[in-house]
């Protein structure tokens, strides 16, 4: 009995990771640091935010892009 409910458990283990690699094999990392360049432009365009806050943001983001 003890074995048949670790098979189990491991079995539903797996489908949890699979359908979690499924759900993620779309997304794509750089699309959120562009989207969040392009929001920090216009925070600063619009005065929300410095020159230089955002040449620090664009530095870090920039760094993240390389990746």
């Amino acid at each position: 009995m003890w074995i048949g409910l670790a098979i189990a458990l491991a079995i539903l283990v797996w489908l949890i990771f699979r359908i979690r690699a499924w759900f993620q094999e779309g997304d794509d990392p750089t699309a959120d640091l562009n989207e969040l360049l392009a929001h920090a432009r216009e925070m600063e365009r619009q005065g929300e935010l410095s020159k230089e806050e955002f040449r620090s943001i664009k530095g870090r983001v920039s760094k993240g892009l390389d990746r």
